[in-house]
């Protein structure tokens, strides 16, 4: 079968513009127990000091000594008329050394928590980047007697990873990107609260049916023209804030031509399980309106007398894309690291990617029956092969930068 000629890589990149810290101090009563608050951002709407006055607060809990229940279990600690209080009684130092050392542990948002032993808890992740929280955690221990301030620290640290894309669709090509997803990925895993850190090798699931959409039909599409540097998708919104975890690469079948020779699964091409982007687009010549992948007019297509007068109807003068995977690289996405992923549509020197299905969609993200082809040869491209030049490999380039989480301080 003909593979076309045209390209898409993936890069990431480190994560910039958006991210900085907001510090505040939160006042306490006379004798009651009060927190100074860190926190950095991940995304355009993440959680910043305003957030935390406006919201239900955050969930605490604390052990004390050598007792085995906690001193403060499950508590709420939110901001009300003006000042930060308890939500319910107001928790007291202890009065005698008996009650220290104590520990401090919390969470952001507020919600319910079903803690286990040692402070452990199972947390699944939104899948949608509409629905998911910034999770936050912060601890305090070996509080060892009362401030004087009757303050401690809670430099809480972001829970989740970030992800974001970019596009680069080369001088002389318009690319319309319709969606993209990360499929394939966990949404469950324990959070040690002690540790402050995801546990390992516990709760990793590859549930088939996760499905994170980054940018889903009904955004509206987004086009590029002519960019030769990396384009935000969607700058500073709603990015993906997927669960901190092992990724294993989706494995793709069929076979490869490479120099002429047919090589079965060649190294550039084996992965060995189920991750991976997907990306539905088109790709057209900008000077000349010419198609390199998908159709501008689904009746251009040379199979279009065949399609019936029902089909036709319904996709006369209609738009078609093509349904394309890309294999995550076999890494760990770590707590608190943002990802921006670089992808390569349409020019010459990148790699490509693997068809999915052999037929179009429309507009809506439909399948529509119109096989898949090369608008050169006009011959169809299979599922599981590249849409590449298969001299080049898909390859990932990663670089992270952790979020730099500053101390509290009085804001005045």
């Amino acid at each position: 079968m003909r593979r076309l000629m045209m390209g898409l890589a993936a890069t990431t990149l480190i994560l910039g513009s958006c991210t900085q810290d907001d510090v505040t101090e939160v006042n306490a009563k006379v004798d009651g127990i009060g927190f100074e608050i860190g926190t950095g951002k991940t995304k355009a709407d993440v959680v910043k000091i305003g957030d935390l006055e406006n919201s239900a607060g955050f969930n605490v809990f604390a052990t004390q000594g050598t007792n085995t229940t906690n001193f403060i279990e499950n508590k709420a600690y939110h901001f009300e008329s003006g000042e930060w209080k308890w939500k319910a009684d107001d928790q007291k130092w202890p009065t005698d050394n008996a009650g220290y050392p104590i520990n401090f542990y919390a969470h952001y948002p507020i919600g319910n928590h079903n803690l286990t032993a040692g402070l452990k808890e199972d947390i699944t992740v939104l899948k949608s980047p509409a629905d998911q929280i910034d999770y936050l955690a912060a601890k305090h221990e070996n509080v060892v007697a009362r401030p004087i301030s009757n303050k401690v620290t809670l430099n809480f640290k972001h829970m989740l990873s970030k992800i974001d894309f970019q596009v680069v669709t080369g001088p002389t090509r318009t690319t319309i990107v319709q969606s993209i997803k990360i499929k394939n990925v966990g949404d469950t895993r324990k959070f040690d609260y002690k540790a402050l850190s995801w546990m390992t090798g516990d709760n990793q699931l590859a549930d088939n049916s996760i499905i994170h959409p980054y940018l889903k039909v009904g955004d509206g599409v987004k086009e590029f023209a002519g960019n030769v540097t990396p384009l935000a998708i969607n700058p500073c919104s709603k990015s993906l804030m997927p669960m901190p975890q092992n990724l294993v690469a989706r494995a793709w079948d069929g076979t490869l031509d490479v120099s002429e020779k047919t090589v079965t699964t060649p190294d550039a091409w084996t992965y060995t399980s189920q991750a991976y982007i997907e990306v539905v687009y088109r790709v057209y010549e900008t000077a000349t309106g010419k198609d390199v992948i998908g159709y501008g007019l689904a009746n251009n297509h040379p199979d279009w007398a065949n399609i019936g007068p029902k089909a036709q109807s319904a996709y006369n003068g209609k738009p078609l894309y093509v349904v394309v995977g890309y294999p995550l690289p076999n890494e760990f996405w770590e707590m608190g690291i943002g990802y921006t992923y670089t992808i390569y549509l349409g020019t010459n020197d990148a790699s490509g990617g693997i068809l999915m299905d052999d037929r179009y969609v429309d507009g809506d993200g439909e399948f529509v029956n119109i096989a898949v082809i090369d608008p050169d040869t006009e011959e169809p491209i299979d599922p599981e092969e590249p849409i590449v030049d298969t001299t080049k490999g898909i390859g990932f380039i990663v670089s992270v930068t952790d979020w730099t989480e500053e101390g509290a301080e009085e804001i005045k």
